[in-house]
């Protein structure tokens, strides 16, 4: 018998950040990074993941990391504003403000030693050549996997150390001496430089594997259905706070 269980659930808001000097992008070029901000349900946090290569996977596996935890739309507002700064050459540059692109709900799922990060997406432009780019759908499920922060990386891969999440003994005791462990735990997402594979369900690799494989063909689109109906819908004013 197939088993779920919901380690979390709230709404979803897509954010991109445009590079200096550009107020908005037409193109991923454009664009300085690609933001998820998962607002939970159950408490007031706004948890702001980064997105690696500025794209969700198809058929890839990409790293993702916490960047911030705020605790409130308006702190969110405040680190997505417009921000200028001046250069050793007194230059001034600026980063226009961040830009969100869609809005919606997202489940975490535990299923069958897998973890799933699965949306629902609506109030984005789907003819977008720019949210083609991001690979934003209308509804997405992905595996998701943390890192241990006390395994080695090679140089250049992941975070510097400085700037990893350090976790409690209760936390940091579900890897083991594993590199890479399912979700297990929603309390992951609450540490700024936790770190994460977010892994594409078409990655050829993935399927070969026939306990990975079973996990993707039993999640079905009526099961995940039944758990988005029971979220509210997002909150209006915080979407228009953070736009």
């Amino acid at each position: 018998m197939v088993s779920y269980s919901i380690l979390q659930k709230g709404n979803i808001y897509i954010f991109y950040r445009p590079k200096i000097q550009h107020s908005y992008a037409s193109h991923i070029d454009d664009v300085q990074g690609l933001l998820l901000v998962l607002k939970p349900e159950l408490n007031e946090n706004y948890i702001i993941i980064r997105i690696g290569r500025k794209r969700l996977p198809e058929e890839e596996i990409f790293f993702s990391f916490i960047e911030k935890v705020c605790h409130s739309a308006s702190e969110v507002k405040n680190l997505f504003s417009k921000e200028s700064y001046k250069t050793s050459t007194d230059e001034i540059h600026e980063i226009n403000a961040a830009q969100c692109v869609a809005e919606g709900k997202y489940l975490l799922i535990d299923h069958d030693d897998h973890d799933h990060l699965c949306f629902q997406l609506d109030n984005f432009e789907k003819d977008s050549d720019l949210l083609k780019e991001f690979h934003l759908k209308e509804a997405a499920d992905y595996l998701i996997s943390v890192k241990n922060p006390k395994k080695h990386t090679p140089k250049g891969v992941g975070l510097p150390a400085s700037e990893k999440a350090i976790y409690p003994e209760e936390l940091q005791n579900y890897f083991s001496n594993y590199r890479f462990i399912p979700l297990k735990s929603p309390e992951f997402l609450n540490y700024e430089g936790a770190e994460f594979l977010i892994i594409g369900k078409n990655k050829s690799e993935l399927t070969k594997d026939t306990d990975i494989k079973k996990c993707l063909e039993n999640i079905s689109t009526d099961v995940i259905d039944q758990y988005f109906q029971v979220i509210q819908n997002a909150d209006q004013s915080a979407f228009k706070i953070l736009k």
